[in-house]
């Protein structure tokens, strides 16, 4: 049972189908309130993830796209973004818990190096998207045992005389777990790196169970690591990685 954790490349778009007032360059920020929204149903964007770029997972995160829409995802080294590889896959399977948008993710077959990629969409209507991440992943063999996810309300709440008024917030959801078995020789190499590169501002995809499509709408979670990352060392052979994450929204 894989959990993989997914590190963001910055990109830049190069064309799309989208609309004035919500650009698919909305769709590189964190903000959730920045969103890309497309004016056809069949919709695509091309993007530039520049000369070091190498990943191995995209998603679409905070996307209203239902289960029996498509993501088509082509890489290439011209501007077009085609030409390399080229898989496709539905937005999502399994159920959606209420209230939750969806987030279309594609595990590629291989690392992938070119520096554009076209991402097609054929959907039943116009799209609406939070985020795209485009970027490497890192896997463990899962989570330990007592690890706990939560769904958060941030909204804020005034009692006066009796009577409750409310200041509505963002709904969420957290992580918080750890992965035991990480070999220490891959600590070093890879896990130090991608911890020290991200740190507390910059968000990542937790896939809790990245084997398992059909849990992915309710686990997976797109947001920030909020304590300071340890690794326990029981063993000179391995680490034992801690943290908590807070999605960005749900």
């Amino acid at each position: 049972m894989a959990a993989s954790l997914t590190r963001p490349l910055p990109f830049v778009v190069l064309s799309a189908d989208q609309t004035t007032t919500a650009p698919a360059s909305n769709a590189s920020f964190d903000n959730p309130g920045k969103v890309w929204r497309t004016a056809t149903a069949t919709s695509y964007v091309v993007i530039d993830l520049g000369l070091s770029a190498s990943y191995n997972c995209v998603a679409l995160i905070g996307c209203n796209l239902i289960v029996s829409d498509i993501v088509r995802v082509r890489t290439g080294t011209t501007t077009t973004g085609i030409g390399s590889s080229d898989q496709s896959t539905a937005a999502y399977t399994g159920n959606k818990p209420l209230g939750f948008t969806t987030k279309a993710i594609l595990g590629l077959n291989s690392t992938r190096t070119e520096r554009y990629m076209r991402i097609d969409i054929t959907a039943a209507s116009t799209m609406e998207v939070q985020r795209i991440v485009v970027g490497p992943s890192i896997t463990t063999i899962g989570y330990d045992y007592d690890a706990e996810q939560s769904p958060l309300d941030t909204s804020s709440i005034q009692t006066n005389l009796g009577a409750d008024t409310f200041e509505l917030g963002l709904k969420k959801i957290r992580w918080k777990l750890s992965m035991s078995m990480v070999p220490t020789s891959l600590w070093r190499s890879t896990w130090l790196g991608f911890l020290n590169s991200v740190g507390k501002t910059v968000p990542i995809l937790l896939i809790p169970h990245a084997d398992q499509p059909d849990t992915w709408q309710a686990d997976a979670v797109f947001g920030r690591i909020r304590n300071d990352v340890s690794a326990k060392i029981p063993g000179l052979q391995y680490r034992v990685v801690e943290m908590t994450i807070d999605g960005l929204s749900i």
